[in-house]
C-alpha cells in the first residue's frame, strides 16, 4: 500500500464502509474507478528447472514416492503433483501385492461356499 497516494488512501477507506466493510467489494470497487488492472499470479514455482529437476528425478527412481521426492528436491508437494499430473501426465498408484489366481480356485471358492451355506442351515434348524 506504500505505492499508493493518499487520494488512492482515502477513495479505498470510503469504499471500504460504503460496501459495508467488504473488503471485497471495496477492492473491486477501487479497481473499477481507478482502472488498475488485477496482479497477475506469477509461476515461481513450476518453472523449467523445476520441471527438469522432477523429470531427472523421475528418470533416475520412478518408485519414489511424492513425499520423499519433496524432500530431495526442496520443493512443496502441490508443485510436484501439479508437475507430474498435468505437465508429464503421471497419475499416482500404489503397487498392490494379490494372491495369484489358479485355476482350481473357483472350484475351492464354490466349494467352500456350499459348506458355509451347509452349516448355516443346520445350525438354523436346530435351533
Amino acid at each position: 500500500m506504500s505505492h499508493w497516494s493518499g487520494e488512492n488512501r482515502a477513495y479505498t477507506i470510503e469504499a471500504f464502509f460504503k460496501g459495508g466493510e467488504w473488503y471485497v467489494v471495496a477492492r473491486r470497487h477501487y479497481r473499477f474507478t481507478i482502472n488498475q488492472p488485477r496482479p497477475d499470479p506469477s509461476r515461481t514455482s513450476r518453472t523449467e528447472e523445476t520441471i527438469n529437476e522432477v523429470v531427472a528425478s523421475v528418470r533416475r527412481n520412478p518408485r519414489l514416492s511424492i513425499a520423499k521426492r519433496t524432500a530431495a528436491l526442496n520443493v512443496t508437494k502441490s508443485t510436484v503433483e501439479r508437475i507430474l499430473k498435468p505437465d508429464l501426465e503421471f497419475h499416482p498408484y500404489k503397487i498392490q501385492i494379490v494372491q495369484e489366481i489358479f485355476e482350481n480356485n473357483y472350484n475351492l471358492h464354490k466349494s467352500f461356499c456350499q459348506t458355509i451355506i451347509e452349516r448355516f442351515l443346520t445350525l438354523n434348524t436346530s435351533i
